[in-house]
């Protein structure tokens, strides 16, 4: 328990080191811009920022299952798993 929740915490980290680093690149070309004069593209510069924003939000607010339990959980890999594939199969006589 104690690896999933320092896995938790360093996924989280990652997300708002990554997020910080994408705002910095958004408001770097919102300088360039500026200095361009071009300010009809700030508009979508801005919508980029919210979309960065609501991203980390959603990211934050959704749970996250290691891969692993999520695999043993999910009734399709289970029942597929136990199934034998033709080459596994062995028919007698009294099958035809």
């Amino acid at each position: 328990m104690l690896l999933q929740e320092n896995l938790l915490k360093l996924r989280e980290r990652a997300l708002r080191e990554k997020t910080a680093a994408e705002l910095a690149w958004l408001q770097q070309q919102k300088s360039r811009i500026r200095d361009k004069g071009a300010d009809d593209q700030f508009p979508q510069l801005n919508k980029r920022r919210r979309g960065v924003l609501l991203r980390l939000q959603q990211e934050k607010v959704r749970p996250r299952v290691p891969s692993r339990v999520a695999k043993q959980s999910d009734p399709v890999t289970s029942i597929t798993a136990g199934a034998k594939t033709s080459s596994q199969l062995v028919f007698t006589r009294a099958d035809f």
